[in-house]
């Protein structure tokens, strides 16, 4: 911000420095220092009319037909997204009605995109204010010498810094005192959030992405009786809680998509192109109404796109509809394993994956030490992560998994007559044939023995 004056003014921000003393006359010139102060008046008077004050940034801009509403009170120009905090609307409207009040003018230049410019121009002097409209101050005292008006200046300016310094501490209490209050708010917040994500286990787990807290409030009250809700303020929030492994990571993400730091595109774009986030379902909110956008979030991987305003309704519907088409990939995978998988609505990335477990099971199937450690050493993904993506996807954990391709190929094995029970539970892995026959029977309610005289 840079301000601009046809005149010489004191600053805010100088007051609490030293503060300057009279210019410095000859003593024999015998002249008081309101005499010096008048004659400075009238040779800045005979020179400028006026002060002008101007404010420059580089922000956002202010579109050209919003400039004529902006000093309305309350009016607020659109695009709130780009800001962290939003105003209130007033304090345009109140500037410029302390401005017309010395006679003066205020002006706004805005290019969108490019930045805005203020302009204050406020008259010297008293000719264009009314009688009524002068408050005059207690004449001074008559002529002094110069020595004793230092003196008294001294002493002014003694008193004036003792009154700073007594402001500053009252101010620095208060601002603590508010710090204090604040930081309880949000640790009581995040304390209650806790609780309520970690109770009912059983409910889906629902990470809601909105810059916007009474947005975000509305949400969550047409959804916590299904969901477990956790919250993030912006894109940047929400990339950070996806990625939090000690709640086992969110069954679905509703982000909205105009938000500071990093938008939802952006958000939904960077969680589908990494391998620890691209099975998790994500529905976008937006106001932007054009195909192009929609067809945007789609091509970045969203699973769905709403448009603002919705209905609470239609968002349920939605959720309920991702979360039940990943079960019936669940289903599928159970019946009749990873076959027809790339069918389904499943990333590459995930399918890539999910490819490369199944051949590192396949490849170490007769190895009875095959775990989850083999897993993960094989695909170089974290436990946390494998759980999770193996978990979401199949609706199995990697351990159930291996266990679900041995019991199959024991099965393919029976049906083809390769041994008696105790080779081909050898084959996939188990030196134990009473616990593979439990494991067997488990996975398709029947015994080997069963099975084999039924094939």
């Amino acid at each position: 911000v840079t301000i601009k004056c046809q005149a010489e003014l004191v600053s805010a921000s100088s007051l609490k420095q030293e503060i300057p003393k009279p210019t410095q006359i000859p003593k024999q010139a015998c002249l008081t220092a309101r005499q010096v102060r008048d004659d400075f008046k009238s040779v800045r008077n005979d020179k400028f009319n006026y002060v002008e004050i101007k404010i420059t940034d580089t922000g956002v801009g202010i579109p050209k037909e919003k400039l004529p509403k902006i000093f309305d009170r309350f009016y607020q120009v659109d695009g709130s997204h780009t800001r962290e905090q939003e105003g209130t609307g007033i304090g345009l409207a109140l500037t410029k009605e302390l401005v017309e009040l010395h006679k003066g003018t205020i002006e706004v230049e805005s290019e969108a995109g490019r930045g805005t410019t203020v302009t204050i121009s406020i008259p010297y002097g008293k000719k264009h204010l009314k009688p009524e409209e002068i408050v005059e101050l207690d004449k001074e005292k008559t002529c002094q010498p110069l020595a004793d008006e230092d003196k008294e200046y001294d002493k002014e300016k003694e008193k004036t810094r003792q009154l700073f310094d007594e402001e500053e501490r009252d101010y620095d209490k208060e601002i603590d005192v508010i710090k204090n209050l604040l930081d309880n708010e949000k640790k009581m917040e995040e304390h209650r959030i806790d609780l309520d994500v970690f109770e009912n286990d059983e409910l889906p787990l629902l990470l809601l992405v909105e810059d916007n807290a009474d947005v975000r409030k509305y949400i969550r009250g047409n959804l916590n009786k299904d969901y477990r809700i956790l919250e993030a303020v912006d894109g940047e929030d929400g990339w950070n809680k996806a990625l939090e492994s000690t709640l086992g990571g969110p069954d679905l993400i509703v982000s909205d998509v105009m938000m500071p730091k990093m938008d939802g595109f952006k958000l939904c774009k960077k969680l589908k192109a990494d391998e620890r986030t691209s099975h998790i379902p994500i529905i976008l909110l937006t106001a932007k109404a054009a195909s192009s956008d929609k067809i945007e979030g789609y091509e970045i991987g969203a699973d769905d796109y709403i448009m603002k305003p919705f209905e609470p309704n239609e968002l349920k519907a939605r959720i309920k509809n991702l979360i039940e088409q990943r079960k019936r990939i669940h289903e599928h995978f159970k019946k009749h394993g990873l076959f027809e998988i790339e069918e389904k609505n499943i990333t590459a990335i995930d399918q890539k994956i999910l490819q490369q477990t199944i051949a590192i099971i396949e490849e170490h199937i007769s190895d009875t030490s095959l775990s989850l450690e083999t897993l993960t050493e094989s695909l170089a993904l974290s436990r946390s992560v494998l759980h999770r993506k193996i978990f979401s996807l199949l609706g199995e954990t990697p351990g159930e998994l291996i266990r679900s391709i041995r019991m199959k190929k024991a099965a393919n094995l029976i049906e083809h007559h390769f041994g008696n029970l105790s080779e081909i539970a050898l084959e996939v892995g188990f030196n134990n044939p009473a616990y593979f026959s439990e494991c067997f029977k488990k996975e398709f309610g029947i015994l080997p023995s069963q099975y084999s005289s039924k094939s």
